[in-house]
């Protein structure tokens, strides 16, 4: 293992990441929880030592994150639409119409699935390095929730270096909770009276610094493909596998 603090640090980081990527993209370990604890636990002790070479991709930012009180306001690159609610045919063959006139083509085919019912995020990556999180909020602007979100590890701070990744890409996804993580939840916090739904657990990564804004179980799920974008051009889709984010489908 190298011997200088700023190789050893950014040996530990990119092991890190790989068993991070390896354990929650592949669901293939190579190694033991204590032998990545142990990992963990050396690279917080090497970065507290040297607090210059903190960077806001190392996966030490993970643990023990303080979430934001306050959020400031951002401005999505392009409107994040929610979905509408029917209860009767004529709305839906009303959608068909508008889609129809949309795409000009007479033979189309549309593919179903289930929703997740979670918090609706944006993630924006420059040089493969997570640099902003935030909600929907109106469709137009949402919360900056960066550092909430850093606390799932299913969002790669750093995206994975065997891809081939642009100067800036945004991924979009649900923020959810699967029940059987919610009822081991809940069974930990029985003696502190806590119950709520999953969508209200997750929802509060939207209201305040509480332990209750950062689920440690909570996951990102991407429902979109990644796109990238620079200052010329409409953005574009990019391949569905990047950087280790989990995508629909998969």
């Amino acid at each position: 293992m190298p011997l200088d603090a700023e190789k050893e640090i950014e040996y530990l980081r990119n092991q890190i990441l790989d068993h991070d990527y390896r354990y929650y993209t592949l669901a293939q370990p190579v190694i033991s929880d204590e032998e990545y604890d142990l990992l963990m636990h050396r690279l917080l002790s090497l970065e507290q030592q040297h607090p210059d070479l903190l960077a806001p991709d190392s996966p030490s930012q993970r643990v023990g994150g303080r979430p934001l009180k306050e959020f400031s306001t951002v401005t999505h690159i392009i409107p994040m639409l929610s979905l509408a609610n029917t209860y009767n045919e004529e709305d839906i063959r009303a959608f068909d119409r508008r889609i129809a006139e949309t795409l000009g083509i007479g033979a189309y085919r549309y593919v179903c699935e289930l929703k997740f019912d979670g918090v609706a995020v944006t993630l924006h990556y420059h040089r493969g390095i997570l640099t902003l999180g935030a909600t929907r909020g109106d469709g137009m602007q949402g919360d900056d929730i960066s550092q909430n979100l850093k606390t799932i590890r299913s969002i790669p701070l750093r995206l994975h270096a065997q891809s081939s990744v642009p100067d800036f890409c945004e991924v979009r996804g649900e923020i959810f909770m699967k029940r059987s993580d919610f009822e081991h939840m809940n069974e930990e916090r029985r003696r502190k009276d806590f119950y709520e739904s999953p969508k209200l657990d997750c929802g509060n990564f939207e209201t305040s610094g509480s332990e209750i804004g950062r689920p440690a179980a909570a996951e990102f799920f991407c429902l979109l493909p990644p796109l990238s974008r620079n200052r010329s051009a409409e953005p574009q889709p990019l391949p569905r596998r990047i950087g280790g984010i989990r995508f629909a489908g998969e």
